[in-house]
């Protein structure tokens, strides 16, 4: 199976189709019907858009890049290409010809500054720690054999499809999803905030936040559970191993659970209500 498709190597629109649909899983079978659906056509008008016979219009165009989760520079090249074959005055093909060209050497320095990434940058963790959204979408992508982009829209359809695309594109720009065919998974690179981080405290705010704003949609299966309490200081030690212990137990074991089916947090909060600094 070719797993990573280059569009800027293609100069024509319905062989970029025809191949880019032969190179997914199963050799794309039954991506034609599916699109046309997601076009509000016939199949037999994309079989004539992939044989050429029928020209794509630039609103069929923009759909089917959306269809296929391509990225913006990606979105851009396969736009310019429709331009360029719509074009028949040869000034006006000779400056698309001329982005196009463009567009592939762009491509190429994006291909090799992620190649070359193997840490994400302080302004990288700023973004991906300003809200659980960039964390839950990779987790949710880490589930079965990865998730299409409606998946994802339809999972986390609180938010604008603009801003879930923008997320789900700078997460493969980092390489914390890769994208085999239409199926977004989780990628190679890893995160991870130790003791200390400036960004620990937003990250553990994210979540928390979280759980506040699902507290009024709690079901019989899920646990809220809140309890100020007064405590020995040795109860206090005792009660943090004691939960060190069970965390620890967790994360040995959640792999013996069973494949992940859903994205769930864990918040534990265990801590002296007044000031650390406060003398008694």
């Amino acid at each position: 199976m070719k797993k990573n498709f280059d569009i800027f190597t293609q100069n024509d629109t319905s062989k970029l189709l025809r191949s880019f649909i032969a190179s997914q899983p199963q050799k794309g079978r039954g991506l034609v019907k599916q699109l046309a659906e997601h076009l509000g056509v016939a199949s037999p008008q994309v079989s004539q858009f992939l044989s050429g016979v029928k020209t794509i219009t630039m609103d069929q165009a923009y759909l089917i890049g959306r269809f296929f989760s391509w990225s913006e520079i990606e979105m851009e090249y396969w736009l310019t290409l429709v331009d360029f074959e719509r074009a028949s005055h040869h000034e006006v093909k000779k400056h698309f010809k001329k982005k196009l060209e463009s567009l592939k050497q762009e491509s190429l320095k994006v291909s090799k500054a992620v190649t070359a990434t193997t840490e994400l940058s302080d302004s990288d963790k700023g973004q991906f720690y300003s809200s659980w959204i960039y964390s839950g979408i990779r987790l949710f992508c880490s589930m079965g054999n990865g998730k299409r982009i409606e998946e994802i829209h339809q999972a986390f359809s609180e938010f604008p499809v603009v801003d879930l695309n923008a997320v789900v594109e700078f997460l493969l720009q980092r390489q914390l999803l890769k994208k085999t065919g239409l199926l977004h998974e989780m990628g190679t690179q890893r995160t991870f905030v130790p003791k200390g981080s400036p960004f620990l405290k937003q990250h553990q705010t994210n979540w928390r936040l979280r759980a506040v704003e699902r507290a009024n949609f709690i079901s019989d299966e899920e646990l809220m559970f809140t309890a100020p309490m007064s405590i020995s200081e040795a109860g206090f030690k005792k009660v943090r191993r004691e939960l060190q212990d069970w965390i620890k137990h967790i994360s040995d074991n959640l792999v013996s659970y069973g494949e992940a089916e859903q994205v769930a947090c864990l918040n534990i909060d265990f801590f002296r209500v007044d000031h650390p600094d406060k003398k008694g």
